[in-house]
């Protein structure tokens, strides 16, 4: 097992080189602190790009903490309710995630 993040290139280099042979199974575990990391590199990308505007941007920038405290606070939520199974904790960090946006810009139609 090895620790990364979405954009990790280790593990297509791991699984076609095979380093360990070939009969030896190379699983990706992912890391909350990577995963943030990445985030936090996309959001700073997003504050660059000019075909937003320069409110949006600002705005945006205020936020970045507030970002990284959803995220946080997401995965740590559901990770810790043990009624559920594991894939479905997988379904509900990721709704959330995918709702962080919208529920830090106020837009709260889809929050729970």
């Amino acid at each position: 097992m090895f620790t990364g993040d979405n954009d990790s290139s280790v593990t297509k280099r791991l699984l076609v080189g095979q380093p360990y042979g070939p009969h030896f199974y190379v699983k990706k575990v992912e890391c909350i602190n990577h995963l943030l990391r990445n985030m936090d590199g996309h959001l700073r990308l997003l504050m660059k790009n000019c075909t937003y505007s320069v409110n949006d941007r600002e705005h945006l920038k205020k936020n970045v903490q507030r970002f990284r405290q959803a995220v946080y606070g997401a995965i740590n939520y559901w990770k810790e309710q043990d009624i559920l199974s594991f894939p479905m904790k997988v379904k509900k960090i990721k709704y959330d995630l995918i709702n962080t946006a919208s529920h830090i810009f106020d837009h709260h139609v889809n929050c729970r």
